[in-house]
């Protein structure tokens, strides 16, 4: 019995290694028709390709103008805003200003802390915490 599930096995074996080393026919060529026809479904595709693209550019755009009002700075968020102005609220840049000056509310809450204030990591000082790490 055991010469027997032997052999099957050995002859399965065998029957695997010459189908894995057998050669296939080759493909027949393409006929004109057919490379014709295939060139006009790529082209078909490209055309589509290029139409979803400028589809998708006119939405930005068409998104870009509806969040972004004439005059504004680019990337101000007015999803917020109710009526409100908030143009007075952030820095104005446009002019100088001493670092005695009053802070906005805006400038106050985004400002970043003087050395020696807490929570000041730009320069770590001998003996500070964050000097012995």
């Amino acid at each position: 019995m055991k010469n027997l599930l032997a052999a099957i096995l050995a002859g399965a074996l065998l029957g695997v290694g010459a189908a894995s080393l057998a050669k296939l026919p080759p493909t027949p060529p393409k006929s004109d028709a057919e490379k014709k026809a295939e060139a006009e479904k790529a082209a078909a595709a490209k055309a589509k390709d290029a139409a979803d693209l400028a589809k998708a550019q006119e939405r930005a755009v068409a998104n870009y103008k509806k969040t972004h009002r004439a005059g504004d700075a680019v990337g101000a968020d007015h999803r917020g805003a109710v009526g409100a102005d908030d143009r007075d609220v952030g820095a104005d840049h446009s002019r100088p200003m001493s670092s005695q000056h009053e802070l906005t509310p805006r400038e106050a809450e985004t400002a970043m802390p003087m050395p020696g204030q807490a929570n000041d990591h730009s320069s770590p000082a001998r003996g500070s915490e964050a000097g012995r790490r």
